[in-house]
């Protein structure tokens, strides 16, 4: 990376796995998203890729040192029904499922806040359930 770029981009403390860029499919291509470990520059340094090793090129280089990466940070609110009454439970279980699925897409889960309360919830049949069932109202 020249001088330039290197003074104009900042250096990120969080760092997700980097992934491969590899197009893969043939009706709608989407990017691989494997870990990636190499490095393929650009002709400009902002169209530098990275690849797997399986889609990797013989002059690919390794993913070392300061580089240019987009990194994307996507800000959301997530609802999921709790695996206890008691509040501090509840919310481990769910902020360590949700770690567990960012980090299988490479991702890094960065926790703001948690807040859990308690609801009427409509519940819908389990599938197979008929009227008379326990819980089931005609």
């Amino acid at each position: 990376m020249n001088e330039i770029v290197d003074d104009k981009l900042c250096t990120f403390a969080i760092r997700p796995t980097l992934r491969c860029f590899e197009r893969v499919g043939t009706d709608q291509p989407s990017p691989c998203g494997q870990p990636a470990a190499w490095h393929r520059p650009g002709r400009l340094w902002f169209e530098s890729g990275f690849y797997c090793a399986e889609h990797r090129q013989p002059d690919d280089v390794p993913a070392a040192g300061l580089l240019p990466v987009r990194r994307v940070h996507v800000t959301l609110d997530v609802y999921l029904a709790a695996t206890s009454c008691q509040a501090p439970q509840a919310q481990a279980e769910a902020v360590a499922r949700l770690e567990a699925a960012v980090k299988a897409v490479g991702g890094c889960l960065e926790v703001s806040r948690v807040i859990s309360t308690f609801g009427k919830y409509q519940a819908q049949p389990a599938p197979g359930a008929r009227p008379g069932d326990v819980g089931i109202v005609e």
